[in-house]
């Protein structure tokens, strides 16, 4: 008898044992439960970036167009294309229903000059809707339309958009907007990187709600958070040159700003207005010994020619306070304002609705509110000024060089 209950334990034992092994195999190799993503790991964000993710975190450094960041550079931007380091989400989680109908859309875009900025904001545009299924070479061609610089050569580029027929313009700044508008008024216009479409298209842009054939993410520059920034960088300057174009309706907006703000800080706009590019570097001379510090707002003539402001600034040790942040790789000692990239990401997420089947004039204007501080160490070193420890702490990214546009 004890036997027999000796071998019946023994059997009970191993069918425990083996049963528990089954268990454990089971739960290593047949569980298809997905496994949560770490609340700090950055995924979309990364994608758009074309980021790699590590230990859970992005780290990818800024791809701001035509300019990179050196070896050196002390922080790199995390999970975003654009220089003001705030990571932006893309436009669509999933391709809307146009994107796979079959058809190929044609979609034009306007920009004034190739500026980093603009250059951004296109970028964002184009990548942002490649997340709504509109991509490039497979269901969409793009027709881009680059003025240079030359004002006069968007009504050609709206011109020849007109012939063209395409389904969607895109106008990359506040000039492009208005030529767009102007040349093709019947076709869907989607705007970024504009500072004012109030003011812009007064009669038609009226409210986010009224805006006509027109829609778009206001892109309105923090001019007062920028010279509050001035006052940080240089404690006791009264006197702030501002370089703008008077034919860009964006720059005269920001300059009325500019000059509203400035006596509430204590400061002055020592204006240098100029009708061309060309004429930067000499406006900039012909204030440079009557101000402290030099403002370079999103005036796209001034920021084509932003090296020669760059270094009227360094000769006359005065700093140069920005708002856009893609011009800090290229030597302004601080930059406080939109990050382009995203302002296009944003833009694509309206543009998507449009093309998938819903009026323009149903589509809200929207306001954009991504802001980033970016700051250039050496350019501040060579225009004379040390930047305190609570901009240095505070700035999402740090250049240790100066990197020209080319």
């Amino acid at each position: 008898m004890r036997k027999f209950a000796g071998f019946n334990l023994r059997r009970v034992s191993l069918f425990l044992v083996l049963s528990l092994s089954l268990v454990t195999f089971l739960a290593a190799c047949g569980d298809n439960t997905a496994t949560p993503v770490p609340a700090t790991t950055t995924t979309a964000a990364a994608t758009t970036a074309g980021a790699a993710t590590t230990a859970g975190a992005t780290t990818a450094a800024a791809t701001t167009a035509s300019v990179a960041t050196t070896a050196s550079a002390t922080t790199a931007v995390a999970a975003t294309t654009g220089a003001g380091g705030a990571a932006k989400s893309v436009a669509c989680t999933a391709p809307t229903a146009a994107a796979t109908n079959g058809k190929t859309y044609k979609i034009a875009i306007a920009v004034q000059a190739p500026i980093p900025a603009l250059s951004n904001a296109i970028k964002g545009t184009k990548e942002g809707l490649a997340t709504c299924g509109f991509i490039e070479g497979k269901n969409v061609t793009y027709s881009l339309g680059d003025a240079n610089g030359d004002i006069p050569s968007l009504k050609t580029i709206g011109d020849k958009f007109r012939d063209e027929k395409p389904d969607l313009i895109i106008a990359v700044g506040t000039q492009a907007l208005v030529n767009m508008y102007n040349t093709n008024p019947n076709t869907p216009i989607v705007f970024n990187a504009t500072t004012n479409p109030y003011v812009a298209l007064k009669d038609v842009v009226k409210t986010p709600t009224d805006h006509g054939n027109v829609t778009g993410v206001q892109a309105l520059a923090p001019i007062k958070e920028a010279l509050e920034y001035a006052k940080i960088v240089a404690p006791n300057a009264k006197n702030i040159g501002l370089v703008w174009t008077t034919s860009e309706q964006n720059s005269a907006v920001n300059t009325d700003i500019a000059k509203q703000e400035a006596p509430g800080l204590g400061l002055t706009i020592v204006e240098a207005p100029i009708s061309k590019r060309e004429e930067v570097q000499q406006a900039a001379q012909s204030i440079a010994d009557k101000v402290d510090v030099f403002f370079s707002t999103t005036d796209v003539s001034v920021v084509d020619q932003l090296e020669a402001l760059v270094q009227v600034a360094i000769a006359k040790k005065k700093p140069v306070i920005s708002n856009d942040p893609s011009s800090a790789p290229r030597g302004v000692a601080l930059a406080y304002g939109i990050d382009y990239y995203n302002n296009g990401v944003s833009s694509a997420k309206l543009a998507s609705r449009i093309l998938n089947g819903e009026a323009a004039s149903k589509v809200d204007i929207e306001k954009e509110k991504d802001f980033g501080l970016v700051i250039n160490l050496e350019g501040a070193q060579l225009m004379g000024v040390k930047l305190p420890d609570a901009i240095l702490s505070k700035a999402s990214v740090k250049y240790d060089k100066i990197t020209p546009n080319k």
